[in-house]
């Protein structure tokens, strides 16, 4: 009986939470050392971030990086060209989408005769999501492309639409970044194409 803005998807989330708590703290004989070493695993791999409002605190997180914080460019080095990429996704569809959501990436880099970059990346979404019925869906998705300060965004496209227009440019953590939204159809394939 879900919908957009029902309690089903708060009161799923109670639920899962407390299975989930009770299995690691109230078993018979827990196993610490791997509940620890799979924890461990999430926040290094990043599947788990962590925020603290203690500054302290949050420094030795940042320190571990474990805080899902995005590095500063390195100006130390002037005769050095430091090239980066992240990109970030924010599941809006009110769903749990992303578990039948599969991604590739693939960069494509041409250094021209004047020593110019030129950058395809290529982002391929699988939704095979069974039905529109939640937890499934539509995957819905934010998508904030992280690259040096500077960066031309030349075209975008999703699938076969070119979407340049409807790509927000922006400047965050000392990068230049582009932010658009995309939308992918159960048991739908479609690429993401940024040329810059």
């Amino acid at each position: 009986s879900f919908f957009a803005g029902s309690q089903a998807k708060r009161n799923f989330l109670a639920a899962l939470t407390s299975a989930l708590f009770n299995k690691i703290f109230f078993l018979p004989s827990p196993n610490w050392p791997g509940i620890v070493k799979a924890l461990g695993d999430s926040l290094e791999e990043k599947h788990m971030s962590i925020f603290l409002d203690d500054p302290k605190l949050f420094s030795y997180l940042i320190a571990q990086n474990w805080a899902g914080v995005l590095p500063r460019e390195n100006h130390e080095q002037e005769d050095k060209f430091e090239d980066f990429i992240a990109s970030v996704e924010a599941n809006l569809g009110a769903n749990k989408s992303i578990y039948y959501l599969d991604r590739s990436y693939n960069l494509e880099t041409v250094i021209g005769k004047e020593g110019d970059l030129r950058h395809r990346l290529r982002i391929t979404y699988v939704n095979s999501s069974p039905s529109d019925t939640w937890p499934a869906g539509k995957y819905k998705n934010r998508i904030r492309v992280y690259l040096p300060f500077g960066a031309k965004l030349t075209r975008a496209l999703w699938g076969e639409t070119n979407i340049t227009k409807d790509v927000s440019a922006f400047v965050d953590f000392g990068r230049t970044a582009f932010s658009m939204l995309l939308e992918l159809s159960p048991k739908e394939t479609k690429s993401l194409i940024l040329d810059y």
